[in-house]
């Protein structure tokens, strides 16, 4: 009966090891919240634009110099298209763009899940897609080179690859 009650009591040591400082937890709400805002501006701003007659809307500075298509080019088109509901559309302006989107939200979820549950903060379904390590690590910026270099090289799929 003693071993039970100290491995209980080593289990219950271990579990409060794991669970995340008070300092931390006030900081990931802070940043939890600052996301969240800036996520609601975006979107309701993306919602109003209209690429292409915003005279106000920056053009892509490396497009404009170089006239080669950044990774980025059609971003703002297609965060627009994606707000007024043609999702179809917002993939046609940059392929990349909605499987961004989808990690970007997939982070900003779990760190709303951990911010409100520290408890859970040591659960593996709960990682950040930011804490990949080892060779997940240099998936992004390869995916990124080769988008760039496809969407730029002449006879490429032009509605695809470029906006």
């Amino acid at each position: 009966m003693e071993h039970h009650h100290a491995v209980q009591q080593l289990t219950a040591e271990r579990i409060q090891d794991a669970r995340p400082s008070d300092a931390a937890v006030r900081r990931t709400r802070w940043l939890t919240a600052a996301g969240l805002a800036t996520t609601a501006t975006i979107a309701t701003t993306a919602h109003f634009l209209k690429p292409g007659q915003d005279p106000w809307l920056p053009h892509c500075p490396f497009h404009a110099l170089t006239g080669w298509w950044c990774p980025v080019c059609g971003s703002t088109r297609a965060a627009a298209a994606l707000m007024q509901g043609h999702v179809a559309a917002a993939f046609w302006h940059n392929v990349l763009f909605l499987p961004a989107l989808a990690v970007i939200l997939w982070a900003l979820a779990v760190s709303c899940v951990r911010s409100l549950r520290p408890d859970l903060a040591s659960r593996s379904w709960l990682r950040s897609p930011w804490s990949l390590r080892g060779r997940w690590l240099w998936i992004l910026p390869v995916l990124l080179a080769v988008f760039w270099v496809l969407r730029n090289l002449p006879g490429a799929p032009e509605r695809l690859l470029s906006s």
